[in-house]
C-alpha cells in the first residue's frame, strides 16, 4: 500500500502546502501516512480527523495547521430558512396526538406573506408534511417506540425512506436509493483503460444524489444497522469508503468544470452517513495542495421513544429542519456546478490550472477489507 501511495504522491506536480514557518505540510503528512498499516482516508489525501495529526508538527506550526483547517470548515456560506419556512416545520413541535390532528388537515394552508410564491410554499410544505407523516407513521406502528436490532434495510426503508421526498422535491436534485455503483468512482477506476484491459467496477454505496441539470454526482449516502457512535468500527469503515467516493465525485465535477483553481476552492461534495436511527451530515472540500477535508458537520439521533407529551418532537422537528437546510445547501452548489460546466464548454483551463488531480488510492488486494 505504501509503494502505491508514494507513486500517487510523486505524480502530483502542483503547489505544496507550506505553513508560515516554511514547513511543507505535505512531507510531514506523507511520512505519517507511510507508517499506517490499515487503509485510511489519508491514503486518498483526505483529512478526516485533525487531532491525531497535531502531534506531527512542531509547536509553532500546530496552530497554523489547525487554524487553516478550521477556517476552511467555516468557509462555505450557511443557508437559513425564512420565517414562514421555520414556522411550517415548528408547528409539528407538539404531542403525537396533536401532530396527527395537524396531519389530517393537510399542508395547503393559505397564511403566507404576500411576497412568497404560492408554488414554492406549496412544494416546501408538502415535503415537510410528507417527512413528518412518514416518521409519525413508523413510530405509531410500533406504539411510539422504535425497535432495536433491525436489519440495515429496515432502517433505510422504514425510518429513512422519506429522504428521497426531501431531496427530490424541487427537481434540482435526483436521489437514487438502494445499493448502486458510483459513476464518478467508475470514471476514476477506468480513466486509463484501453481495449486490452477489463473494465473495473466503481464503488457501491447505499444511495447517490445527482444534479439533475448535469447528471453529475454530488452526494453519497451510506447506511448501517447499528449506531455505535463516531468511533464505532462500522462507522469508521463507512466513513473511509465515503471519503473515497466523495473525492471521486469532487474530481469528476472539477474535471468537467474546466479544472480551474477558482472552482476547486468553491466546490463541495456532500454525504449522509446513516447508522441505525442516527444520521451524520458530511461535507467534502479541497484544503491545499494534495489534501482534502471530509468533515462531519452535524449529527441527529431519533429518540427511541416518542413520548405522549411531545418532548421528543423537538428532536424530530430539528432533524427535518436540518435536512431541509442541507437540501437547500446542496441545491445551491448544484446551481453553481451547472454554471461551471456551461462555462467549461467555451473556456479552456490556463496552463497554471492544468495540474493533475491526485488520484484516489485503489485498495490493493492485500489491504484489510471492509
Amino acid at each position: 500500500m505504501g509503494d502505491e501511495f508514494m507513486q500517487h504522491f510523486g505524480e502530483y506536480s502542483g503547489r505544496d502546502w507550506t505553513l508560515p514557518s516554511g514547513t511543507i505540510a505535505d512531507r510531514i503528512l506523507c511520512n505519517h501516512i507511510r507508517t499506517l498499516s490499515k487503509e485510511s482516508a489519508l491514503h486518498s489525501f483526505v483529512i478526516q480527523r485533525t487531532r491525531p495529526l497535531l502531534s506531527l508538527f512542531q509547536d509553532n506550526d500546530v496552530n497554523a495547521f489547525q487554524n487553516y483547517i478550521s477556517d476552511s470548515d467555516r468557509s462555505e456560506t450557511q443557508d437559513q430558512l425564512t420565517d414562514w419556512q421555520r414556522a411550517t416545520i415548528q408547528q409539528y413541535e407538539a404531542s403525537p396526538k396533536e401532530i396527527w390532528d395537524k396531519l389530517q388537515g393537510g399542508w395547503a394552508t393559505k397564511d403566507l406573506p404576500q411576497d412568497v410564491d404560492a408554488s414554492v410554499a406549496f412544494s416546501f410544505r408538502c415535503v415537510v408534511y410528507q417527512a413528518i407523516l412518514d416518521l409519525a407513521t413508523v413510530y405509531r406502528s410500533h406504539h411510539y417506540r422504535l425497535p432495536q436490532g433491525k436489519k440495515e434495510s429496515w432502517y433505510t426503508t422504514k425510518v429513512w425512506g422519506f429522504l428521497w421526498k426531501i431531496i427530490d422535491g424541487g427537481g434540482v436534485l435526483e436521489y437514487e436509493p438502494g445499493e448502486t455503483t458510483s459513476a464518478a468512482s467508475s470514471l476514476r477506476k477506468n480513466s486509463e483503460r484501453d481495449l486490452e484491459s477489463k473494465q473495473s467496477q466503481g464503488r457501491k454505496i447505499d444511495g447517490i444524489v445527482s444534479c439533475s441539470a448535469t447528471n453529475l454526482e454530488i452526494c453519497a449516502v451510506e447506511a448501517g444497522k447499528l449506531d455505535q457512535g463516531q468511533s464505532g468500527t462500522k462507522i469508521l469503515q463507512d466513513s473511509v469508503k465515503m471519503a473515497k467516493v466523495m473525492k471521486d465525485m469532487f474530481d469528476a465535477i472539477h474535471t468537467r468544470s474546466n479544472g480551474s483553481e477558482d472552482v476547486k476552492r468553491e466546490l463541495r461534495t456532500y454525504g449522509l452517513l446513516i447508522s441505525g436511527t442516527r444520521i451524520d451530515i458530511v461535507s467534502f472540500r479541497h484544503l491545499e495542495g494534495r489534501f482534502y477535508r471530509m468533515q462531519t458537520e452535524d449529527s441527529v439521533t431519533l429518540p427511541p421513544v416518542w413520548d405522549e407529551h411531545g418532548v421528543s418532537s423537538k428532536t424530530i422537528v430539528a432533524l427535518v429542519y436540518k435536512l431541509m437546510l442541507f437540501k437547500s445547501r446542496v441545491e445551491r452548489m448544484a446551481h453553481k456546478i451547472a454554471l461551471w460546466v456551461q462555462v467549461s464548454l467555451d473556456t479552456k483551463a490556463s496552463p497554471d490550472d492544468s495540474r493533475p488531480i491526485v488520484a484516489t488510492l485503489t485498495t490493493p488486494g492485500s489491504s484489510p477489507r471492509r
